[in-house]
């Protein structure tokens, strides 16, 4: 049977991200179908959407849904994340074994590749650009032998995409600062913020996670910041990290942050109903789907007005 995923191209999105004023917000929809399942898309330069498929297929979209460019990429590779790249002035492909794309944004057609997965690991499970576009972010699964055994574990990395070489890992062997898994990847301009926890048991995961912010400068990576936060949903608002809480407090409410960035202090602190969606506005807000269905307008003091309900069964969710 032929599935078909209809896309729903959100552009409340690219509309609330260039306007000041957000009491009377407005939202556009434009819907296409499709008989492959879409792997990543990204937004960029003037409303450009581009889009990769589960056969391995990328196309660019416009705004208004017509499509102006298709490319075979990796033929039935899933390329879980596209991205682009202004330094680069392409866009970036990566593909769960580990391929790299760079591909020219107009045709899409591959101007390089290379392979960025190391010999010991499984496959990339997320990956994440800078701001810049020249460096790429990667959790990846990699075998460590104990006892005759083999065990996955988590590492983590960062590619200069065009030295086409890694600048940083850390994992297991760390003898200093020990990493078994990482949760998220972001960037705040060539700041990594990440959360990433040094202990196996998953329960630990409610209490110990770690959010982390590396700068990252020429070929040097450091940690400049650390908070432990417990497992969060997170998103970068401007100069700002907003982070709630996956566990309940004593009152069933659950604990949201405002944290600068890059240093990791608190600006603002406020027990919120449960959200299961953050999405950015601009450097000052930022939309938030509850639980409860209700699509609400949020401020870096966590002040938030309903704006309308929403589907929450159909809505993308951001895995905890």
């Amino acid at each position: 049977m032929r599935k078909t995923l209809y896309l729903v191209v959100v552009l409340v999105v690219l509309l609330l991200s260039t306007v000041n004023s957000f009491s009377q917000p407005g939202y556009s929809f434009a819907q296409k179908s499709f008989t492959k399942a879409i792997t990543s898309m990204t937004t960029f330069q003037d409303n450009m959407i581009a889009l990769c498929f589960s056969d391995g297929t990328c196309s660019l979209m416009d705004k208004d849904g017509r499509v102006l460019a298709s490319q075979l990429i990796g033929p039935y590779r899933e390329i879980f994340y596209i991205g682009y790249s202004a330094s680069l002035g392409a866009l970036v492909g990566v593909d769960r074994t580990g391929n790299v794309y760079v591909l020219n944004s107009s045709t899409l057609n591959i101007i390089n590749a290379f392979m960025a997965k190391k010999s010991d690991e499984e496959s990339f499970l997320a990956v994440s650009l800078s701001g810049d576009g020249r460096y790429l972010a990667a959790s990846s699964r990699y075998y460590v032998s104990s006892g005759g055994k083999r065990y996955l574990e988590t590492r983590l990395a960062i590619i200069d995409i065009g030295a086409q070489k890694r600048i940083f890992e850390r994992d297991l062997y760390m003898t200093n600062d020990i990493l078994v898994d990482v949760f998220s990847l972001d960037f705040w301009g060539n700041y990594l913020v990440t959360e990433t926890i040094d202990t196996k048991r998953e329960l630990c995961q409610l209490a110990d996670n770690r959010i982390e912010v590396y700068k990252i400068e020429g070929q040097l990576v450091r940690k400049i910041a650390s908070f432990q936060s417990g497992l969060t949903l997170k998103l970068i608002v401007g100069d700002f990290l907003v982070a709630q809480r996956v566990q309940q407090n004593s009152t069933g409410g659950y604990l949201t942050y405002v944290f600068t960035l890059p240093d990791l202090r608190i600006k603002t602190t406020r027990i919120l109903d449960r959200i299961q969606s953050l999405i950015p506005c601009n450097n000052n807000s930022f939309l938030a789907i509850f639980a409860d269905g209700t699509l609400q307008l949020c401020n870096l003091d966590l002040a938030c007005s309903n704006l309308a309900p929403v589907p929450v069964s159909r809505v993308a969710l951001r895995p905890c």
